[in-house]
């Protein structure tokens, strides 16, 4: 699961990096949930990665250009310039799925 940002200010470098991610989880058979700021920038994104489930939140209340991945072992926080802070501990990450899961019921489903 994961917070993502909006692509406006990335680095060139983080479509790439993106791209072979997705690519690197849909050949492991994994889906991902994530939260998105619901911007022109991610027109099609669930189309572009077609193991990505989203739900858009408003622009004007969630406007990140930095990203959180969640797994069961880790955090991974990502800014924009490239740079990632990784928090390996299960208890921190149960509580980021935690706070993922209480604001993802809460959004509404796109189409």
């Amino acid at each position: 699961v994961g917070f993502y940002s909006y692509a406006g200010s990335n680095a060139p470098q983080v479509a790439e990096i993106n791209d072979e991610h997705f690519k690197n989880l849909k050949g492991l058979n994994i889906n991902v949930r994530a939260l998105v700021p619901d911007h022109e920038t991610l027109a099609g994104i669930e189309s572009r990665y077609t193991n990505l489930k989203v739900k858009k939140i408003p622009f004007n209340i969630y406007s990140t250009d930095n990203a959180i991945d969640i797994t069961d072992d880790y955090v991974k926080i990502f800014s924009n310039e490239l740079q990632t802070v990784v928090i390996k501990n299960k208890e921190i990450a149960q509580m980021f799925k935690q706070i993922f899961e209480m604001v993802w019921v809460n959004v509404k489903e796109t189409a």
